[in-house]
Parts: C-alpha cells; sequence; structure tokens
C-alpha cells in the first residue's frame, strides 16, 4: 500500500519542526555575548545621580498665642512633603506634623474658648 505525498509530508512534520531555528535576530553567538560582555565591563561605572534639593518656597513662621489662652509655636515646612511641623517653642518639642490648613485647626481646637462679657 503506497502513501500519498500528503500523508508523507505529515509524518515528517515532528522531524521538520524539531530542525526549525529560533528567529535569527534573537540568536546571538557565545563569540558575540564574551564580546558584549568584555565590553561592559570595560565601560566606567556611571556617576551617582544625586537629586537637587527640592526648591521650597515656604518659609517657617510663628504663632505667638499665649495671650490668647494657648501656646506658642513656631510652624515650619517639612522639606519635600507638603506637611508642616508645629514645634512648641516652651519645651521645643515637635508636637504636630500634619497638611498646614489640618495644622491650625488642630491648634485652634486647642484654644480655650472663652465667652464674651456681652454675650454672658
Amino acid at each position: 500500500m503506497a502513501r500519498s505525498e500528503a500523508e508523507l509530508a505529515f509524518m515528517q512534520l515532528p522531524q521538520i519542526l524539531a530542525m526549525q531555528k529560533s528567529h535569527p535576530s534573537r540568536r546571538i553567538s557565545e563569540a558575540r555575548r564574551a564580546a558584549a560582555y568584555a565590553r561592559w565591563d570595560r565601560r566606567p561605572a556611571p556617576e551617582p545621580v544625586v537629586d537637587p534639593q527640592p526648591l521650597d518656597c515656604r518659609q517657617p513662621f510663628t504663632l505667638m498665642l499665649k495671650s490668647a489662652g494657648g501656646k506658642d509655636w513656631h510652624i515650619e515646612p517639612c522639606i519635600g512633603l507638603i506637611a508642616w511641623r508645629a514645634v512648641n517653642l516652651d519645651t521645643g518639642k515637635t508636637e504636630a506634623r500634619a497638611a498646614l490648613k489640618t495644622l491650625l485647626r488642630r491648634i485652634a481646637d486647642d484654644l480655650p474658648r472663652t465667652l464674651s462679657a456681652r454675650s454672658a
């Protein structure tokens, strides 16, 4: 019983697929790979990238609130962040750190509430 050309070609398909090579642009010979690594080793190490200091136009300021029954505060920006830092001038400790609006609200909430003589 003779086989047709199609049957013979189908039987040889695994051999044909095994013989196919990868894409030529993806093949790199060992010599080329070694030469590339040698070139890479000869290159000088790149200089470390130093980020410049962020330009921050915010200026620290002082809140003198003792006359209103509160504490005196030194408010200073946190460099590189949106946050501000509230330092108690009496103790020198950082007591809060937040966005400016939140920080001012917290300080205002700590102030004692007083009634005026007119509304009493």
